[in-house]
């Protein structure tokens, strides 16, 4: 009787540890497939919902202060939400991260997707990131058609804009045309805007136009660069520096994007990239300080293993710069080079 019921004992033990076994495995399963469709969901959080809301098809901050604020969220929640993928893929080669990221069917841009659809807004973002991919599935690019190469540049500020670069912030709807002029419909009269989508030269005693340039244009506030350079056989880069000064901001910037040809088409591509933005700025009146190492500026190079790579400086005003007065540094893996605004 007792070896009866040890034997069941030991019978029961067995099924007990083979239950618990497979149940455990069951849960790291679960959980593994958990970590995988993590990445493949996210929730705004309420400081991207807050004080916005969507008027007439433009996106309306209840003030300044709401629209700054979301600037900076967004572009703190992009970098968050693709360090998440990058580190847990981390220790991959390029080539497998690339395929990683095709067969998880990874979105590096969700974060704006998801403030974009919350607000049943169409952006500019999306507008040019539709543009650039069909531009893109070229074998051979048109380098003057690149849809990316305009004035308004950073996901942030094109994902809240509209389509046609507009936005309202408190009771100022702001229109950007060309190289950051802005029409500024002080009192957001949608009439008026109406009537500027349709070229209306009429000068409105609601319109105030900021960013014309009345100033010598050999000292500007806004200007862009850009080229592109095929480094390596189906290999290639394209590196950017501007200066920009306007409602949305005053800074100078730098970037950096890899490419590769894959499959007789242009994609982004990770690998080792490198940003830096230096030089010296006037100001509004285009004065030089006494001392130019005042007015200098360098932050040092941002180093990534990514597709796009940015060096910011922020101005504390409004500035103003000249050619020559702004560089850059751009690295992709191993190939380098200096980029000056001219």
């Amino acid at each position: 009787m007792k070896k009866l019921f040890l034997g069941a004992g030991i019978i029961l033990a067995v099924i007990t540890i083979t239950f618990f076994s497979c149940n455990k495995e069951e849960q790291l399963a679960k959980q593994q497939n958990v970590n995988e469709q993590s990445l493949t969901s996210y929730e705004l959080p309420t400081i991207l919902t807050e004080g916005v809301s969507n008027k007439n098809g433009l996106l309306k901050f209840r003030d300044q202060k709401t629209f700054d604020k979301v600037i900076k969220t967004l572009e703190e929640e992009n970098i968050r939400w693709n360090t998440l993928f990058e580190e847990k893929w981390k220790g991959l080669s390029d080539e497998e991260f690339e395929d990683k990221e095709e067969k998880t069917n990874f979105k590096e841009n969700l974060v704006y997707e998801e403030f974009e659809n919350h607000f049943s807004h169409h952006s500019l973002r999306a507008k040019i990131y539709e543009q650039e991919e069909i531009w893109l599935s070229n074998e051979e690019l048109d380098f003057e058609h690149d849809p990316d190469n305009i004035a308004i540049i950073g996901d942030e500020l094109r994902t809240v804009l509209n389509e046609d670069a507009e936005i309202m912030i408190g009771n100022s709807i702001y229109k950007i045309i060309g190289d950051w002029v802005i029409y500024e419909i002080t009192d957001g009269n949608f009439e008026t805007l109406y009537k500027l989508r349709d070229d209306d030269k009429t000068i409105y005693k609601n319109v105030v136009i900021h960013n014309q340039e009345t100033e010598s244009k050999s000292c500007y506030a806004n200007k862009h660069r850009t080229n592109y350079i095929n480094y390596r056989t189906n290999r290639m880069a394209k590196i950017r520096v501007t200066i920009t000064n306007s409602t949305f901001g005053h800074f100078a910037k730098a970037e950096t994007t890899s490419y590769k040809k894959k499959k007789r088409r242009w994609v982004k591509y990770k690998t080792s990239v490198k940003a830096r933005i230096f030089g010296h700025a006037r100001d509004t009146d285009c004065k030089m300080c006494d001392d130019p190492k005042d007015c200098g500026f360098d932050p040092g190079t941002v180093s990534k293993t990514a597709k796009y790579v940015k060096a910011k400086y922020p101005f504390g005003s409004a500035a103003r710069a000249q050619d020559g007065e702004i560089g850059s540094y751009h690295y992709v893996d191993g190939w380098s080079t200096e980029f000056v605004l001219q």
